[in-house]
């Protein structure tokens, strides 16, 4: 559990900070900190082969010091220091530190765990809509495709499709957060991957809808709007295709490691 600690405290504190850098020491067979694993630039390095001022301690040092989680990690790393601002945590190492917590600041410090980025407190707000308006703008599109009633404004006995999908749309997606040990940056990569290869798709089918006369009556594109249209899906397909093949090389030639 501490060796643990050692290791997330490494990658919160020292992905971005290129002047300071905590690291995971494996215990030798026979005295010294014998080799010392960073993770701090994203991939497995040694100390000699990484340039940044580091504090290495093991799982052992950490328990002398009393030290049962990250905040109690400036105990031993004094250049480190950990405040609380409200809901927010700000974390200092060596000065470097940032008080904007709004939208469009930039946290000084970034913060992972298990090589996941953790964002600040006001993503939570934009995590929870998200988490129940593309579910239920799913279902809407769903029932309503396949002829079932759809929408907020029906009770359940009058739309049992629409809430029965919607309920397992939002149970299914948290289900899979839930998992223990997802890999969930890979999940949040996959999604978005997946999305934009359908977008080209979508895109097609609305070109096609919003020029049906019978759908669309006057308000039909005109030419240089279709013009600029089609060439942007053209564009998009074609940077799919470019996306997908690169990603199928990387697959069978993977680069070769340092």
């Amino acid at each position: 559990m501490l060796q643990k600690y050692a290791l997330a405290a490494g990658t919160a504190l020292a992905v971005l900070i290129p002047t300071a850098a905590f690291a995971q020491a494996e215990a030798p067979q026979s005295g010294g900190l014998g080799e010392i694993v960073v993770t701090a630039e994203k991939k497995p390095s040694t100390e000699q082969r990484t340039p940044i001022a580091m504090t290495v301690a093991t799982g052992k040092e950490l328990a002398t010091s009393g030290v049962v989680n990250i905040a109690q990690l400036q105990t031993i790393a004094p250049t480190v220091n950990f405040a609380q601002n409200n809901a927010n945590t700000m974390i200092t190492i060596r000065g470097v530190s940032s008080r904007n917590y709004t939208e469009t600041g930039d946290p000084a410090v970034a913060v992972s765990l298990d090589n996941f980025y953790l964002q600040r407190a006001f993503v939570l707000n934009a995590s929870l809509f998200a988490a129940t308006i593309l579910p239920l703008s799913t279902a809407h599109v769903i029932c309503e495709g396949m002829g079932f009633e759809a929408g907020l404004d029906h009770k359940f006995r009058e739309a049992p499709a629409f809430y029965w999908l919607y309920t397992i749309l939002i149970v299914v997606g948290a289900g899979i957060v839930l998992l223990p040990n997802a890999p969930l940056w890979k999940i949040f990569i996959f999604s978005q991957v997946g999305n934009g290869i359908w977008l080209p798709i979508v895109v097609i089918f609305v070109l096609l809808l919003v020029n049906r006369k019978d759908l669309m009556g006057d308000y039909t594109n005109t030419f240089m709007f279709n013009l600029v249209a089609w060439i942007t899906a053209i564009a998009m397909i074609i940077l799919t295709f470019v996306l997908v093949a690169q990603s199928i090389y990387q697959v069978f030639h993977p680069p070769a490691s340092a």
